[in-house]
């Protein structure tokens, strides 16, 4: 494949024009670039101008490249593999190689954005000398190129409903989902609570007032029913059969040493 029609095909939804003068055709007073093109983006506009090199002679002679650089934000020399090295470039040029195959283009060098302003004379000539309008104004339109239109347009509004659609109910879904979870994990809760509410029933406790029962008030009543006298008789009473304990103890122990003498 040429090496322009690889750079056709880089450009295929961009403005790409082979041969751009920066001038009307008949002078002879303009400068000529292999390859022009205007990059279909009106967020990063950028013009990229293309030399096309198939030989080292073309390339060492050539003395009229600077004179391209006020024609593109971007400037490249374009040649077979291996043809011309990146050294051999100049900093404000890029460089891009055919593969060997001669299947694709790769940027061996990229090359600088410039910010220039491109001369009017290059957007007049691609306007009146390489522009073709393709499309009809619409009060121009048939009633075929309408219907055609029309079935486009309701095809591409189809697919987009759908899409829409498509996202509408795995949103909801998940919704759905989320909150049967939650459902599921608050009646694990209630029949928690009532399996503590039946057994605080079972103690006596009146779960259906706030006001006549508290678990701080019930404890508090528990401990204050023991009266204070008998908590000190206990605590002697333990005492006094700690004491009982070592004097049998004491009591065991000679007749233990008499058997072991025996």
């Amino acid at each position: 494949m040429r090496l322009i029609d690889l750079l056709a095909a880089k450009h295929a939804k961009d403005v790409f024009v082979p041969e751009c003068k920066d001038g009307p055709t008949h002078s002879s007073n303009h400068v000529r670039l292999d390859a022009w093109a205007l990059a279909s983006s009106w967020a990063h506009p950028c013009v990229y101008g293309y030399e096309i090199k198939v030989s080292r002679g073309d390339f060492l002679q050539d003395n009229k490249w600077p004179a391209y650089l006020p024609l593109c934000n971007q400037l490249y020399f374009v040649c077979p593999t291996g043809l011309i090295q990146p050294t051999e470039v100049s900093p404000d040029v890029g460089l891009m190689w055919a593969s060997k195959t001669g299947t694709k283009l790769y940027t061996k060098k990229k090359a600088p954005y410039r910010d220039v302003a491109i001369p009017e004379d290059v957007y007049r000539y691609v306007l009146m000398c390489r522009a073709k309008i393709t499309r009809e104004p619409l009060h121009l339109e048939t009633a075929r190129d309408f219907w055609e239109r029309w079935l486009e347009d309701r095809d591409a509004d189809k697919e987009f409903g759908s899409h829409v659609g498509g996202r509408i109910r795995e949103h909801y879904l998940k919704r759905v989902l989320d909150v049967e979870a939650e459902n599921q994990r608050l009646l694990k809760l209630m029949h928690g609570y009532d399996d503590v509410r039946r057994m605080l029933t079972r103690l006596g406790m009146n779960t259906e007032s706030v006001w006549s029962f508290t678990v701080e008030r019930k404890i508090e009543e528990a401990r204050t029913a023991v009266p204070t006298k008998l908590l000190t008789d206990l605590e002697r009473a333990e005492r006094a059969l700690a004491d009982a304990r070592k004097s049998l103890e004491a009591f065991k122990q000679p007749d233990e040493l008499l058997a072991k003498a025996g």
